[in-house]
């Protein structure tokens, strides 16, 4: 939420203000991983999935518990958009007849 006095701004230019989350980064660099979802703007579990998967940023194990480097949070936010996949061209889009995988689809029953 913007200071009162940004009210007016905020309904004029909406694409200028940002939400800040606040993370709590520990002196070594250090955040556990709810703080590390919070900056990356995901979910724990996410990142617990992430790490049985062997995706995304790498989490470093202290004394049991997860720990993410912000350096680490902050190379993987460079180059996430390069991991993320393909957009569908245009003709995968408008074509509705195809499966995923490329298998058939049945055909469609009939109700009567």
């Amino acid at each position: 939420m913007p200071p009162p006095g940004d009210q007016e701004r905020l309904e004029r230019f909406p694409s200028r203000f940002i939400e800040v989350e606040r993370v709590r980064v520990l002196p070594d660099g250090r955040m556990d991983r709810a703080n590390a979802a919070k900056y990356l703007g995901r979910k724990p579990k996410t990142l617990a999935m992430w790490a049985l998967q062997g995706k995304g940023p790498r989490p470093h194990n202290v004394g049991g518990r997860p720990f993410y480097y912000l350096t680490e949070l902050e190379e993987f936010v460079a180059t996430e958009d390069q991991m993320l996949p393909a957009a569908p061209t245009e003709s995968e889009a408008q074509d509705k007849h195809s499966a995923p995988y490329g298998r058939p689809r049945r055909p469609a029953l009939n109700a009567e």
